[in-house]
């Protein structure tokens, strides 16, 4: 059962964000020239998932203080560890979700490893959710190291090693069972909200040179003065 989970939950972890490596390495010569549309719809995904989802299930478990309280401390370690990386553009937006990936992946192992203590039906289908929405985040990773003319081999290497704590966390929560039940919900939130950071700070400020942020910008400046003319 532990080695089953285990494998279950590595599976999902590795497969996720490996396959948002693959797909960047498929089309590397696009990269360039979609880049911001990809990064800009990376982050809204995800920033999607937080404020739909995760921010909402933060305030109902642990109350709209200890959800604010761990929304500033992940921006400010974010903030902290963007200033110690000695990387710049792109780069450092591939790096900083690479370690937000690495960070919030072992408490959605812990999720998967005692959802299976509670029903089998439930680990399987919590492994199959987040498997599916690591997608874009390993994307995200990898178009932000792919720009800048970092090997695809090593980028979809970096996509695999973010997925492995997952593997660890479902180890960890089917055999120790409902002990991290509670402690989950305080790391996750942690965790998550350094990611929303990430998508919002670095995959936005990038979606920002996209053609159709400016053909959008362009019109809302028309309507304006259409109605300061009015």
């Amino acid at each position: 059962m532990i080695l089953k989970v285990t494998i279950i939950g590595l599976l999902a972890g590795v497969i996720g964000t490996g396959l948002g490596g693959v797909i960047s390495a498929i089309f590397k010569r696009e990269v360039d020239k979609y880049l911001s549309f990809f990064m800009g719809l990376s982050g809204g995904i995800m920033l999607a998932v937080v404020v739909f989802d995760l921010m909402k299930e933060s305030m109902d478990k642990m109350g709209i203080i200890n959800t604010v309280i761990f929304t500033f401390v992940g921006a400010l370690i974010t903030m902290y560890i963007k200033t110690k990386l000695d990387v710049s553009g792109n780069m450092a937006s591939g790096y900083l979700i690479f370690i937000s990936i690495l960070l919030h992946n072992l408490p959605e192992g812990l999720a998967i490893g005692s959802s299976f203590m509670s029903t089998e039906s439930l680990g399987i289908t919590l492994a199959i959710v987040i498997g599916l929405h690591n997608i874009p985040e390993g994307l995200a990773m990898a178009l932000g190291l792919v720009c800048n003319k970092m090997k695809l081999s090593k980028v979809i290497l970096f996509t695999v090693i973010a997925g492995l704590p997952m593997g660890l966390g479902s180890f960890l929560g089917v055999y120790f069972g409902g002990v991290f039940t509670s402690s989950y919900r305080s790391i996750s939130c942690y965790s998550r909200r350094y990611y929303d950071v990430c998508c919002i700070g670095r995959n936005f400020s990038t979606f920002k040179k996209c053609v159709l942020y400016n053909w959008f910008l362009v019109r809302y400046n028309d309507c304006k003065l259409y109605i300061k003319l009015k």
